[in-house]
């Protein structure tokens, strides 16, 4: 069987939307060449893993990831009948969904594939997806094996109506069946495909950064999925694998790590797991093995500091670690637990500390307008920020993907200030009784302004920011830096 991994063209007024691969589908700009600072292209993880599962099983599978290649439409269906597949595995988003459905009835028009939407969305809408022609399955959730399956019984010409963890169209009837066990343990699954993407015919794997500033080209990994925190907003911890936190063991790490070295040419690593640090004793054995192995290669992670201790960050130091990201989305005690994020504000404060005598970089996020946000909490949060020594941070405002908590509760207490699906990831869409979503979206853009030009005008973060840029790029790296802190000043931005 001739299948395709994709993930469409995603552009909607001049905006590139990021879908496969990250947790909070939204827009994105153009970028015009790889070393773009501003570029954040995910690596599609679950189309990758997937495709690994389905060449194994002798299959021809090809990929087309349009969204990291900037590909028109008109140019990815030139790539679809050319491939002439027999069944089309395609990612799918919230705000891009009435275009997924689009590019889904034309892709049925020219090849009359079998088409699989996947991805949180339909996870959440299976019969709403159902209902349109184009879509004849839905595979929910974590869904690999669910594909493994259903391919397995349509080469064989078998029933394909009690799949776990599908949806189908059965004598014009919609049949949603339980979900699938997550995969466990998380070993079983192979190397994901990266020899395939972004497309079968042209790989290359300097297209996928996260935009932090490593050497190039850095290659992402993922060493567990899940997270053991329960936070209201998050999606795929909600959608796409509710349940147990499950880990690689290390050593599948690590070999994954030599691994993409080898074959990939990996300069750089990035673990862009939920939570890379929620389990002290994976991050140390992790770190123990890279040691062991003698392996030279710088690496950043997605971490929490909730639990993180002095030990960690010392050894994610000497084993290559030279960014840490870490989610504190506000500096109020009552929003945090409402959100049910169990994070204390000395403890990441301390994290910062210890990140910053061991040589790791921080970056922090913030959300604005999570439940229970006002300007006074905002502010706090702002000044939190500014205050806790992060060498950079980012704000954003909060969005209530469907599938999650704070999605249900928003919509039960009618907050919702919007409710196009093109819109949810696109603006600020929550307005509370005494905080619009204009004024969040106002205080995201006040609070960057604000922070930078602290940061900008302290000697100390100035000192730390030209070392990193001195041993990333050289003495032309702090050229460019002073060109660029001229042009702020002339502006009036500094």
């Amino acid at each position: 069987m001739k299948i395709l991994l994709t993930n469409p063209p995603s552009e909607m007024n001049n905006k590139i939307y990021k879908r496969a691969g990250v947790r909070w589908p939204s827009p994105g700009h153009r970028y015009t060449h790889r070393r773009d600072p501003k570029r954040y292209v995910s690596f599609p993880f679950f189309l990758a893993y997937t495709a690994s599962i389905l060449k194994n099983d002798n299959n021809k599978v090809y990929a087309i990831d349009a969204v990291a290649l900037q590909m028109t439409e008109k140019t990815f269906y030139k790539k679809v009948k050319e491939r002439s597949p027999d069944l089309i595995i395609q990612e799918t988003s919230t705000p891009t969904i009435e275009l997924d459905l689009k590019i889904a009835k034309k892709m049925k028009e020219q090849t009359g594939a079998k088409i699989v939407f996947v991805g949180a969305h339909a996870s959440v809408y299976p019969e709403d997806m159902l209902k349109n022609k184009q879509v004849d399955y839905i595979a929910i959730g974590e869904y690999e094996h669910i594909i493994k399956e259903l391919v397995q019984k349509l080469n064989k010409k078998q029933d394909t109506s009690k799949i776990k963890g599908l949806a189908l169209k059965k004598q014009n009837k919609i049949i949603i069946n339980k979900r699938r066990e997550l995969i466990d343990p998380l070993d079983n699954l192979p190397y994901p495909a990266r020899d395939i993407f972004p497309i079968d015919d042209a790989p290359d794997l300097a297209l996928y950064q996260d935009g932090m500033g490593k050497i190039p080209p850095e290659v992402k990994i993922i060493s567990s999925r899940g997270c053991p925190f329960k936070c209201n907003y998050c999606l795929w911890t909600q959608v796409i694998y509710p349940g147990k936190y499950r880990m690689h063991t290390a050593k599948r790490v690590v070999d994954e790590i030599e691994y993409v070295i080898k074959n990939h040419g990996a300069k750089s690593i990035y673990f862009d797991d939920d939570t890379f640090t929620a389990n002290p004793q994976h991050v140390l054995d992790i770190c123990s093995e890279i040691k062991k192995r003698k392996i030279n290669i710088q690496w950043a992670a997605m971490c929490d500091a909730i639990i993180i201790t002095e030990e960690m960050i010392k050894s994610m130091s000497e084993s290559g670690c030279r960014t840490a990201m870490f989610g504190l989305e506000s500096a109020d005690k009552a929003i945090l637990k409402r959100i049910g994020k169990p994070l204390d504000m000395k403890k990441i404060k301390q994290v910062i500390k210890w990140c910053r005598k061991y040589n790791i970089m921080t970056h922090v996020t913030n959300c604005y307008g999570m439940t229970g946000d006002t300007f006074k909490t905002m502010e706090k949060t702002l000044k939190f920020t500014c205050d806790v020594g992060a060498d950079s941070c980012q704000f954003s405002f909060a969005i209530p993907y469907p599938g999650t908590r704070f999605y249900n509760e928003a919509k039960e207490k009618g907050w919702l200030h919007k409710h196009e699906w093109k819109d949810i990831g696109n603006s600020a869409i929550v307005s509370y009784p005494d905080l619009s979503a204009e004024e969040i979206k106002s205080w995201c853009e006040h609070a960057s302004e604000y922070y930078n030009k602290s940061k900008r005008r302290n000697p100390k973060w100035l000192i730390r920011a030209a070392k990193r840029r001195y041993r990333q790029d050289g003495p032309s790296g702090i050229l460019k830096s002073i060109k660029k802190y001229t042009e702020l000043i002339i502006k009036g931005k500094y």
